[in-house]
């Protein structure tokens, strides 16, 4: 979602029409900053962000891939995401 919107910034016809679109509309005005980021959405992303973590490092396990670094790294980008997710502030952009 976000590469689709930098995406945008260099085509405003796509942006206008991901923001049509029913799907990716509600997230694409939370990052512009036209819609609030709320407790249940910063929560439920948190919440995906994590299972994908532990679909991943579960795969890794099952296929006997899962290394210390690599379970390790797998925290650390999870943890880094969640801080970031649970600090972005996004400010509205000024109508051109």
């Amino acid at each position: 979602i976000v590469a689709a919107w930098c995406f945008t910034r260099s085509c405003p016809m796509l942006e206008q029409k991901l923001l049509r679109n029913r799907l990716f509309a509600p997230s694409m005005q939370i990052i512009d900053g036209t819609r609030p980021f709320t407790p249940l959405t910063r929560l439920a992303t948190v919440g995906f962000m994590a299972g994908g973590g532990a679909v991943s490092a579960g795969f890794l396990h099952w296929t006997g891939t899962l290394t210390t670094t690599i379970g390790w790294m797998i925290v650390a980008s999870g943890l880094i995401g969640a801080v970031v997710i649970l600090l972005y502030k996004p400010t509205p952009r000024p109508k051109a």
